[in-house]
This record gives structure tokens, C-alpha cells and sequence, in this order.
């Protein structure tokens, strides 16, 4: 079993490429009239540019990583649709809810020290029927904001290529974004056909696909197969499967084929699953 990756854009570095597909992923959701959808991707896309563009050394996305990257990047780019400013508390604010709890609620908002952000999208306005805060609401356009998230976005990048330390540091966080490729399967579940009691049934030996080593429930003139059984059959259970640490990132920037790590499986099996065997699973 492994894991294939076509590499990376060699024209792009990895922020770009990530950078793109948040802004397709985004537009996706506003043609299809999905506005909710569209805050979850510009507030979560704020998030990383905010690590990204972090000092070197900073190692985890925070309010304060957002809240310096929005007033740089997003604040001078919106105005509430009342014309009233925005700040960095209110957006930090605004993702909280929508991201946490899908509502313009956040303890910053209960606290008076950030308005409720409200949403205008098309014809359509979002809104809280439930108001009860202590500064008024502003009123934010959903496809303004997108358009923020892009213009910043790029100012962003343009500004960490120039800068060679900055870049170093953001290039590092940016391996870290996912690499998307397909699992291969290279060999199918060998089942052991067995005997029931010395009998076949049905022309056909039956295929019992029960926990190795365990004790047979039909009593002790069967028994289930060992590990040691599979291993000197030369046969191989479905391993339980973890993706193999690669040191050097730089080689995923290429077409690569990566084995994933297997290791025998001795849970038993879940009751109703009909077989000791452990599905792969990707750790």
C-alpha cells in the first residue's frame, strides 16, 4: 500500500497554491448562493495568513497573529455597509461565532468590547432575531469581504517574498498544508479456506474470518489461525497503517510515491464486524 503524490506546482510555492484554491473554494460557495459557507473559508483563511505572516519563531495561529494581519491587510480594504468602521476585534469577534458556534455570538460581543457582525449577501440579509448586546450590530457585504480576503492576500504574499527571513518562516508553515494524493491498495484480504470438522459444505471449505489465535467457539478440534499461521503461509493481514515520517520536506516538492508504515493488528474484533481484521486507517 502507498501513497502517491503527482509533487508540487513547480511554478508556485506553497502558500500560492494554497492561497488559490481558498479563493476558488470561496467563490464555489458564493456562486452557489452559499454565504455561511463563504464566512467559514475567508474567517479560517484570515487564521493562516495570520501564522504565515507571523514573526519567525511564532509557532501557533492566535488572536493576536489574526487581529495584526486583518488590521494591516483587511481593515483598510472594508467599511461596514452603514459606512461605520470595522476593527480587528470585531472580525476576531465574527469568526469566533460563525466558526465556533454558527452565530454572531462571541464572549467579546457579551463582554461590550466588540459589535456583532451581521451579513449582506445579494438580495439577502443575515441576520439575529435574538438581540441583546451592548453595542449596536454593523452590517458586513459577504462578497466585500471576500474581495478584502483576495486584495489582502496578495498584498500579504507580495510582502513575505520580499522580506527573505519572513519568506523562510512562511515557506516552513507552509509545508505543513495538506498534499493530496491517492492511497494504492496492492494486495487484496487472503482469506484461509479451512475445513469445518472435516466436512465441506456446499462443495466449498468455509471461510471463517475471526480474530487469530483465538479459541474456537465450536470446540477444541478447530481453532482459528495464528499470527505465526499468516507468517509462514507467507501471507500478510490487512495492516493497521501510519504514514511514514519523511525528514526532508523538500522531497514531497516532487512526484512521489511514499509506502505507508504497516504494523500487525492484535485488537479483537468489534462485536457485529464479523472478523478480527482492523480496517486501514491513515494515522
Amino acid at each position: 500500500m502507498h501513497f502517491e503524490y503527482a509533487g508540487d506546482d513547480p511554478k508556485k510555492n506553497r502558500m500560492v497554491s494554497w492561497f488559490q484554491a481558498h479563493c476558488h473554494a470561496i467563490a464555489t460557495c458564493l456562486n452557489a448562493e452559499l454565504p455561511e459557507a463563504s464566512l467559514v473559508l475567508i474567517y479560517s483563511g484570515f487564521d493562516t495568513f495570520g501564522l504565515l505572516a507571523a514573526a519567525p519563531g511564532t509557532l501557533d495561529a492566535s488572536g493576536d497573529s489574526y487581529k495584526q494581519w486583518c488590521e494591516k491587510y483587511i481593515l483598510p480594504r472594508i467599511k461596514s455597509v452603514e459606512g461605520d468602521p470595522v476593527t480587528a476585534v470585531d472580525l476576531w469577534g465574527a469568526r469566533c461565532g460563525v466558526l465556533h458556534t454558527s452565530t454572531p455570538l462571541s464572549k467579546l460581543e457579551r463582554e461590550g468590547k466588540a459589535h456583532q457582525i451581521w451579513y449582506q449577501f445579494a438580495d439577502k440579509v443575515g441576520v439575529n432575531f435574538i438581540m441583546n448586546s451592548k453595542l449596536p450590530p454593523l452590517g458586513l457585504d459577504v462578497q466585500n469581504l471576500a474581495l478584502a480576503f483576495k486584495e489582502g492576500g496578495i498584498a500579504s504574499i507580495t510582502d513575505i517574498n520580499k522580506d527573505p527571513l519572513a519568506f523562510q518562516a512562511a515557506d516552513a508553515r507552509a509545508q505543513h498544508f495538506f498534499r493530496w494524493g491517492t492511497v494504492v491498495f496492492q494486495a487484496r484480504v487472503p482469506l484461509v479456506p479451512r475445513k469445518v470438522s472435516g466436512q465441506q459444505e456446499g462443495g466449498r471449505s468455509q471461510l471463517d474470518l475471526a480474530e487469530p489465535g483465538a479459541a474456537s467457539p465450536r470446540g477444541a478440534a478447530r481453532r482459528y489461525p495464528k499470527r505465526s499461521d499468516y507468517q509462514a503461509a507467507g501471507l500478510v493481514k490487512v495492516p493497521c497503517l501510519s504514514v511514514s515520517v519523511v525528514g526532508n520536506c523538500a522531497a514531497l516538492r516532487t512526484p512521489a510515491r511514499i509506502c505507508l508504515m504497516k504494523s500487525m493488528c492484535g485488537s479483537k474484533a468489534r462485536p457485529g464486524f464479523g472478523c478480527g481484521f482492523r480496517m486501514p486507517t491513515l494515522l
